[in-house]
């Protein structure tokens, strides 16, 4: 891959992120396995103006908690249920963003 291709995938990805609702300054709760995929997003959400919010698949629910309530993030997404254990995936989208109280899942 290129350069060139991750720019276009980035862009394309992020014009996605802008047209499901996320806007400049926007904190966006994501948790994966760190991969290519991980990259990508962050890249597109920099590029939307939003703000990841990262979390790892290896976070305790303890953990997730303390990240989803301190960051106070609008939104979380997850990577597809195949990459990630599935009672992680439940603690984020399971967690209220009491800062904002507006939180919804992009998944």
């Amino acid at each position: 891959m290129s350069a060139a291709d991750f720019q276009t995938a980035v862009i394309a990805l992020a014009k996605g992120f802008a047209a499901a609702g996320i806007q400049p300054g926007d904190k966006v709760g994501f948790i994966a396995r760190t991969t290519y995929e991980w990259s990508l997003v962050d890249f597109a959400l920099f590029y939307a103006g939003a703000v990841m919010v990262p979390i790892y698949e290896t976070s305790s629910p303890a953990q997730i908690q303390w990240i989803m309530e301190d960051s106070g993030p609008s939104r979380s997404s997850s990577s597809p249920p195949s990459t990630t254990p599935a009672s992680t995936r439940s603690a984020v989208n399971s967690r209220s963003c009491a800062r904002s109280g507006r939180c919804t899942s992009t998944r």
